[in-house]
């Protein structure tokens, strides 16, 4: 009722993989005298980059009775649901929220980066080639599933999904897809829009880069604006539209706090094989301690985030200091900042 306004069913068919209820277990709660007052879920992921695979939290729908407010009880259900995804041994919780500054105290950090951008028609017509003009684009149907899955299976950074989980997202309030078909069948898609989150906004898609493109005007010829959410890489039509002087406007990716710095590490460093020794652990609230070769450094969560997966300062692998060689250096920077992002449809 707090979140949606009292549209009942609303956040099932927003939710409709995380709302299952099997996830119960996930879901931590404060009562007082049989009545609720404040609400956290956490919800498990495995986030694939380049074939690597990191378990992840998601922590979301934090709410508190109006009422309740000012007594740290939202906090308190966030904590215990990230102290519940550590107990099954994940790397990251993430959330997303339009007040950072109240969970930087938990210990969230900014992470990553994704982008924003405002596809008009010009933007369309200057990026995409006469094979997109070819393609039939046509609003989702059930027939699409099987196709749209794989096509969403070969992006190098994803989520991973059980079959027809897509079907139960794509088929949620307020979302708009298309399907760019050819002769063989669907070739890309576009899903805009999810409950009050992404109005207005494309925020998952996969296949060809005209084929995306296809879909984008299918949108833009009713809506003549919306917006393009893009994870860190020049992948799909992302390339094509910075052609057209499509600009986007960067923000970080999510909120993140550690979990276990060391499966995030071996996660992704492609290369660590290669580096004598070198490992993390957590040495106490907000801290992070690296070793190796019989030296030890201490850095704080956010500069091990920030190292890792990027944010809004540039990661400086010079932190390391004598913990590795020159050489070492450059094989951790080959990999970082890693590419971490999931896609609407999951990030929430």
């Amino acid at each position: 009722d707090g979140l949606r306004r009292g549209e009942r069913g609303r956040l099932q068919g927003e939710y409709p993989i995380s709302l299952r209820p099997e996830n119960t277990a996930r879901h931590r709660v404060i009562t007082e005298e049989g009545r609720f007052l404040a609400h956290a879920m956490g919800h498990r992921v495995h986030a694939r980059v380049d074939g690597a695979r990191l378990p992840v939290g998601l922590i979301s729908l934090v709410f508190t009775d109006p009422a309740a407010r000012g007594r740290g009880l939202a906090s308190r259900c966030v904590e215990a649901c990230a102290q519940a995804l550590a107990d099954e041994g994940l790397a990251l919780a993430l959330l997303w929220t339009d007040r950072p500054s109240l969970y930087r105290r938990l210990g969230f950090h900014e992470v990553g980066r994704e982008r924003l951008f405002g596809v008009e028609a010009r933007h369309v017509r200057r990026a995409w080639t006469d094979d997109a003009c070819d393609l039939d684009v046509r609003p989702f149907e059930k027939a699409d599933l099987a196709a749209l899955e794989t096509l969403y299976a070969a992006r190098t950074i994803r989520a991973e999904r059980e079959r027809g989980a897509l079907g139960a997202l794509i088929g949620g309030p307020g979302v708009d897809a298309l399907v760019a078909h050819d002769d063989e069948g669907p070739r890309g898609y576009a899903a805009l829009g999810r409950g009050d989150d992404f109005r207005g906004i494309v925020h998952e898609w996969a296949g060809d880069a005209d084929a995306v493109l296809a879909c984008l005007e299918g949108f833009v010829r009713e809506r003549r604006c919306v917006g393009l959410l893009g994870g860190p890489r020049n992948e799909g039509p992302l390339p094509a539209l910075l052609r057209a002087s499509c600009a986007p406007h960067e923000n970080p990716f999510a909120l993140a706090r550690v979990l276990d710095p060391d499966v995030l590490l071996r996660a992704s460093t492609a290369h660590l094989a290669g580096i004598d020794g070198l490992s993390v652990r957590r040495a106490g609230p907000d801290r992070v301690a690296w070793s190796a070769r019989g030296h030890h450094l201490e850095v704080s969560e956010a500069d091990f985030l920030r190292l890792i997966l990027g944010g809004p300062e540039a990661p400086d692998t010079r932190t390391l200091g004598e913990l590795v060689t020159e050489q070492e250096r450059a094989l951790l920077a080959a990999s970082w900042p890693w590419p971490l992002y999931l896609w609407g449809f999951d990030s929430i």
